[in-house]
């Protein structure tokens, strides 16, 4: 539960922050980002704090959801929802400097509240023309993320193994349902890790059946 700073030869130089609950202490490291110069730490999913490249805190605010990851890409901060409460969207979009909430887009259907906290939705991927690029893990898919917008880029289809639309579009009642329609219908559970480069994707995945 720490995020520590290295030098280039491997030597621990500190860490960014510090455990507890004060200001800019966390107390539960969902995920981490950096740019050139602040680090982002989303603390138990619904805190953002950012801290200088030496570890010191500068400013946070707590989120009135859960964000399942976050990524700094130029002035602004993409996060990822993950649990909802009410109508939430799916992507939101943050100042770097101020911490104020841009903008938020893409509607979040009845289906997806019930299997969306269990996507591993934490794939953001910087491409190698620049281009901010999401993979959402059981679906699929790969978006590039705009400050008011996402835009389906690329669906894998694993010979056929891959959930239709229509798995989607389903509600389900609970976690253990989804993984049994997905073993019942022998499909790719999701694309666990992925990366890109010299114009192909490369990427690991799981099957359930």
């Amino acid at each position: 539960n720490r995020v520590y700073i290295f030098s280039d030869e491997g030597k621990i130089l500190g860490q960014v922050g510090r455990s507890g609950r004060g200001p800019g202490e966390y107390v539960s490291i969902s995920n981490f980002s950096l740019s050139d110069h602040e680090v982002l730490i989303l603390d138990g999913y619904t805190r953002l704090l950012i801290y200088d490249l030496s570890g010191d805190f500068l400013r946070g605010i707590d989120i009135p959801y859960y964000a399942s990851a976050g990524k700094i890409f130029g002035d602004r901060i993409y996060l990822d929802s993950g649990y909802q409460n009410g109508n939430e969207k799916k992507f939101h979009v943050y100042s770097l400097e101020t911490l104020e909430e841009e903008n938020s887009y893409q509607e979040i259907n009845d289906a997806e509240r019930t299997y969306r906290h269990f996507m591993r939705a934490e794939h953001y991927y910087v491409s190698e023309d620049n281009l901010l690029l999401y993979h959402e893990g059981l679906n699929n898919r790969i978006y590039q993320l705009y400050p008011d917008r996402a835009e389906v880029v690329c669906s894998f289809d694993f010979w056929g193994n891959t959930p239709p639309d229509s798995f989607f579009e389903h509600k389900y009642e609970n976690v253990r349902e989804v993984y049994h329609s997905l073993f019942e219908g022998g499909y790719v559970s999701g694309v666990q890790k992925f990366a890109s480069g010299r114009g192909k994707f490369f990427l690991r995945y799981d099957k359930e059946s």
